[in-house]
């Protein structure tokens, strides 16, 4: 057994939750990743140039949809389910169907969200098989809503999270390798004797950490903000080198002006050069020079 210890971060095809505000860009980000198949449940795909599969009429055919991508040959590389909550209709109207039941609330003691949370884990365990068999990327797209959150030290307040029913999104924020929140990029601008007004600039981003305001998750050592575009969020997952990094951050504080690169610089400075300082430079010179276009 011992021999079989492996060292070192494991590269394997990405697993990944997106969702966020309406007309963002997720469906896109998804159809951008290499050889991607759209497995279109909506149509946020229609005026998208990329390979789509249709709808399944039942959740049956559904999975049955996943065996057949693991067992036939094709040339895919990237699997973008769109969208999660559309799927988890499917696996609601087959549990209710199988039970003779009309809601999952008609179910003894919780019996229907345990039914419905056995069932997502073999469309999860469908995935896994893709990926462990086609090493293939799963992108998974939702929508958003607002779910109310208490928390011990904080109390209570709202936050964002995936439109789906919490033992299926239990299931899927623990299957994943990351669950990004895609909005579009903003921030508030204080000035004396005025009050703080708010501006949202043209760039769209991936918020990878969790905080108060929305759920997130990060297993690929991601900055906190990510560009939402594929090429940027998988440089982003597997780590450029600090050469790369320190010409990319030349190149930026070039645009930014000679006040910002003096301050990027004094913050490396103070905490090293490595990849996490780098990138933190990156982030705040791209968030400068976005609020400046923006103003």
């Amino acid at each position: 057994m011992l021999e079989r210890i492996q060292r070192g971060p494991q590269r394997r095809p990405l697993a990944v939750c997106v969702y966020g505000v309406p007309g963002v860009g997720k469906t896109t980000f998804g159809a951008s990743a290499p050889g991607a198949l759209v497995w279109c449940l909506e149509d946020g795909a229609s005026f998208i140039d990329v390979a789509k599969l249709p709808a399944p009429e039942s959740w049956n055919e559904a999975l049955g949809v996943l065996q057949e991508l693991a067992d036939k040959p094709h040339d895919f590389k990237t699997l973008v389910v769109d969208t999660l909550d559309a799927l988890e209709v499917l696996a609601v109207a087959h549990v209710c169907a199988e039970a003779k039941k009309k809601t999952l609330a008609d179910f003894a003691w919780g019996g229907g969200y345990a039914a419905l949370a056995n069932e997502w884990r073999r469309f999860l365990s469908g995935l896994d098989n893709l990926r462990a068999k086609r090493a293939m990327h799963i992108v998974l797209i939702a929508h958003e809503h607002r779910k109310r959150h208490d928390d011990p030290e904080l109390g209570q307040y709202e936050m964002y999270r995936p439109k789906l029913q919490e033992k299926a999104w239990g299931l899927t924020n623990e299957w994943c390798d990351a669950v990004l929140f895609a909005q579009f990029d903003a921030a508030v601008f204080e000035k004396e004797g005025q009050k703080n007004r708010a501006i949202v600039s043209g760039r769209r981003v991936l918020r990878t950490v969790r905080e108060t305001g929305f759920v997130a998750k990060n297993r690929l050592g991601l900055p906190r903000k990510v560009d939402l575009d594929w090429k940027s969020f998988e440089a982003a997952a597997v780590p450029p080198s600090t050469d790369v990094l320190r010409k990319e951050l030349v190149e930026l504080c070039t645009l930014a002006g000679e006040d910002v690169a003096t301050k990027a610089h004094g913050f490396l400075a103070d905490r090293g050069e490595s990849v996490e300082t780098l990138r933190a430079a990156i982030e705040t010179v791209k968030t400068y020079l976005a609020e400046k276009s923006a103003a």
